[in-house]
């Protein structure tokens, strides 16, 4: 491949988080048995009884991928997120609680200090970041900040998570090992 051809098929970094919608449990476990069931059938050799075990793994994932939404982000430019986070410095709170926090810390271990504002910078990072179905209207800034909202249905964990794979969108390069040969 030339490089005016790599280059011209060179797109910004993807990444995605699987927010799980209500309990999935049970289709958990429906996935869990069926490739225990499709593993079994393999080391038996049965073909028949492969091509079924597949069967009843692909329907049990298509269950299981009704209990979850996948969001999709796509990297902005650096220098964008490095815009967003001058937007949404830290709340005078934020910063109030963090001081407060770090004389309490024993042997001078405080956490750092706030770099941004979570609760605007979230959802303005989101509005920028996620990458909807074509024809569908992505979400607002306000909206994010009313769907993660304190108060929400967001977990703490689920934030962190979500905001962990837009971040690495942004911040971790794209690396393959191609094996010398």
């Amino acid at each position: 491949m030339s490089l005016r051809d790599g280059l011209s098929r060179h797109r910004r970094r993807r990444t995605h988080y699987d927010l799980v919608l209500d309990d999935c449990d049970d289709a958990q476990e429906l996935v869990d048995e069926a490739a225990r069931e499709l593993r079994t059938a393999k080391l038996a050799g049965d073909e028949a009884a492969v091509s079924s075990a597949r069967a009843a793994l692909d329907a049990a994932r298509a269950e299981l991928l009704t209990h979850v939404c996948r969001i999709t982000f796509e990297a902005i430019p650096l220098p964008d997120w490095e815009e967003l986070r001058e937007e949404h410095p830290p709340s005078e709170d934020q910063l109030a609680k963090h001081k407060q926090a770090a004389e309490q810390a024993e042997d001078g271990k405080a956490p750092p200090p706030p770099a941004w504002n979570p609760d605007t910078l979230i959802p303005a990072l989101f509005a920028r970041c996620v990458v909807v179905e074509d024809g569908e209207k992505p979400l607002t800034e306000t909206e994010w900040a009313a769907e993660l909202a304190p108060d929400g249905k967001w977990q703490e964990q689920e934030k962190g998570d979500a905001l962990a794979a837009c971040l690495s969108a942004i911040l971790v390069p794209r690396s393959v090992r191609v094996p010398k040969g």
